[in-house]
């Protein structure tokens, strides 16, 4: 496990050392700046070691930022070129389907597992993870598909919408609103919120400040978490409400309650993602046969009903 925080945090380091920007590093990331801040930290109290000199004007690299940057680098050029070789020892067949995927599909996993475990011949392994490191996985060929959340900017990947959310707000039992079966957005002003520092919190995050921003009310932020289980865990501690899409609700924890918000319309999408250079038949149709899955549980009336997967979004266009 360790060893999984450890290279995250070096991809981290080796971006902003490209970037020598906090702001465009993590925007490359698809993480929120804290998140980039703290992973920064924390591979220097790891190595023991300043790897930066900031101020308020720039970003440089310490000698010893510098020394890592060489060689970290090519450490990870090394790893990542090792993964794609083992990869192309298997035979098609037998190499195993990784698959990424985050707590919003959860519930989802089950329904695609069984129709691949009959359509596909190949093994199929899956990893738990949040959008953004799945999209540095993806990248870096660590899985072949991942159901995340798209970012704005889709560069080298392809998305396959499957579902778009509507929005709930998340609050604890005893919150004065929880007592009410939905909410209105002017209910919203002067509450306390608790951001998502993610992928999420980056595109998710900002919609959600401009939307209410135009109602004349702003979000103020208490604490931050960077996943959503910790955010549900904060609300239910009584640090803050948080919003959140609606696929997520099924997950908060004990003591808290969601209330749906229908004056807004749903927007976030939850979509299966690929590399657009991966031409491997067996990715396309296993995105096929998920997609299918998905739509035919939602017209079962077991899930609501995903967006059609269009020729725009399949072509990697937002």
């Amino acid at each position: 496990m360790a060893a999984n925080w450890l290279s995250s945090d070096l991809r981290c380091f080796l971006v902003l050392a490209d970037e020598l920007h906090f702001g465009r590093a993590a925007e490359r990331m698809s993480v929120a700046q804290p998140v980039l801040s703290r992973r920064i930290r924390r591979l220097e109290t790891t190595i023991g070691a300043v790897l930066f000199d900031r101020t308020s004007r720039m970003v440089a690299l310490t000698e010893a930022g510098l020394i890592l940057r060489d060689q970290g680098g090519r450490s990870l050029e090394q790893l990542d070129a090792a993964i794609l070789a083992a990869g192309r020892r298997d035979p098609v067949g037998t190499a195993p389907l990784r698959v990424g995927f985050l707590s919003a599909a959860q519930a989802l996993m089950p329904l695609v597992l069984d129709r691949w475990r009959t359509a596909l011949d190949c093994p199929v392994q899956i990893v738990r993870a949040a959008s953004g490191q799945q999209l540095e996985m993806l990248r870096t060929s660590r899985i072949d598909i991942g159901f995340l959340r798209p970012p704005a900017a889709v560069g080298s990947l392809a998305f396959t919408t499957i579902r778009r959310e509507g929005i709930a707000c998340v609050m604890p039992i005893g919150h004065p609103l929880a007592s009410r079966q939905s909410l209105r957005l002017a209910d919203l002003a002067g509450l306390r919120w608790v951001r998502h520092g993610t992928v999420l919190g980056t595109s998710f995050q900002q919609r959600m400040e401009m939307r209410l921003k135009r109602e004349g009310i702003a979000m103020e932020y208490g604490v931050e978490a960077d996943d959503t289980p910790s955010v549900t865990m904060l609300v239910a501690a009584g640090y803050g409400v948080a919003l959140l899409p609606d696929a997520v609700l099924t997950l908060t924890p004990p003591g808290t309650v969601c209330r749906p918000i229908p004056e807004i319309r749903p927007f976030v999408r939850l979509a299966i993602a690929r590399r657009r250079d991966d031409a491997n038949p067996r990715i396309q149709k296993a995105i096929r046969i998920a997609a299918q899955a998905i739509q035919d549980a939602a017209v079962g009336g077991k899930g609501q009903p995903p967006a059609r997967p269009s020729t725009a979004l399949d072509q990697g266009r937002p």
